[in-house]
């Protein structure tokens, strides 16, 4: 009987950043556990948390090209089904965008579990969630879910920087716990700084609703090409994740862009204006308590 070796995949000419070869190491050793028959579960999370911490930056237009890729990695459904030439195709296409993931996420890449208990077998548990939610998957999930209610009145509300009311607050836990996707529990775990706020984050903010907020602050100011890429990056930001809090402008990608802080960048006073902005953007996703 003749026997033959399949030919390993070929990196060709493709960036070898570091994280393009962590990245090519992990799905070669998915592609190998779906050629042997094993559990792709423990490698399934590391992709599917690479693919996570891409689509959160859908402005990159790099990753905008491969949307479609990425949401069917994080589509669980897609898995029951896989091929290696899936894989590959993951791999090829994904390899040169891992670098662009945003530093504090990056260690979605690099984790490497070590297992010392054998081969795992995964089996899938009904009932009740006991607590034990993965919180990111869970974000994802209902990210997705949510495309459907972009035109609903509260999600509206919330992209257009409009003040949350009571009302509006319940329609979104009526619509997140119709999804069947969690129970309340796992919402209030996940909800635990105020659902309305946990919801704007998944939905973003329509840009003109920022540019509106942002006016007050420009008007009347000339600014320097470093202030203009310090708020365009701010704008992409309140754009993606609907919030930015005062103390992220001190951190990366912003202290690459006013290495002495955004004080010395803008003067003291227009700084605690920006805060205040911000802190404002924040509040009209929360419920204003009557009293």
């Amino acid at each position: 009987m003749e026997t033959r070796i399949a030919r390993l995949a070929s990196i060709g000419t493709l960036p070898d950043t570091e994280e393009a070869k962590r990245f090519d190491f992990l799905m070669l050793q998915t592609e190998l556990a779906s050629l042997q028959g094993k559990s792709l579960g423990p490698l399934r999370t590391k992709v599917q948390a690479v693919a996570a911490a891409l689509q959160d930056q859908p402005n990159v237009p790099a990753i905008a090209a491969q949307l479609q890729l990425i949401e069917g990695v994080l589509d669980d459904e897609e898995w029951n089904s896989v091929s290696v030439e899936w894989l590959e195709e993951i791999r090829l296409k994904l390899r040169e965008l891992v670098h662009l993931i945003e530093k504090r996420r990056r260690n979605v890449v690099y984790t490497n579990f070590q297992d010392e208990l054998g081969e795992l077998e995964e089996i899938e548990l009904t009932g009740a969630s006991n607590g034990h939610v993965d919180l990111a998957r869970y974000r994802d999930k209902i990210r997705q879910y949510l495309h459907q209610y972009q035109e609903h009145a509260s999600i509206q509300r919330l992209r257009r920087n409009r003040q949350l009311t009571a009302l509006d607050l319940s329609e979104l836990e009526r619509i997140l716990l119709e999804s069947g996707l969690g129970s309340p529990e796992d919402l209030n775990r996940a909800a635990a700084d105020g659902l309305g706020l946990y919801v704007r984050c998944l939905v973003g903010l329509d840009r003109d609703a920022v540019q509106e907020a942002l006016e007050g602050f420009v008007a009347g100011t000339t600014l320097t090409s470093q202030q203009l890429d310090f708020l365009q990056v701010l704008t992409n930001h309140l754009v993606d994740n609907g919030r930015v809090p005062p103390s992220a402008l001190f951190d990366s990608p912003y202290n690459e862009l006013a290495p002495s802080g955004p004080d010395v960048l803008f003067g003291d006073e227009k700084v605690v204006q920006l805060f205040s902005i911000l802190r404002d953007i924040e509040g009209r996703a929360r419920v204003v308590q009557a009293g």
